[in-house]
């Protein structure tokens, strides 16, 4: 139980900090990001524009683990 509460606190703490520096900069529809090789739309909602995504992506980063 504590280690959640630490990695909650973590992942708080990481996705106010991106909130403040990365949010509003991707702009929809973006053409050089539809540009890249394996850019897909479903990734516009990757963004750290609110809380609930930057979480969404702290947690995907933390969770995933095949990054070919």
């Amino acid at each position: 139980m504590p280690y959640f509460i630490i990695v909650f606190l973590w992942l708080f703490y990481w996705s106010l900090l991106g909130c403040i520096l990365f949010g509003g900069k991707v702009i929809y529809p973006d053409e050089r990001l539809e540009k890249l090789i394996g850019w897909n739309k479903d990734y516009y909602s990757l963004t750290f524009d609110d809380f609930g995504h930057a979480m969404t992506i702290l947690f995907a980063c933390l969770a995933v683990n095949n990054w070919q």
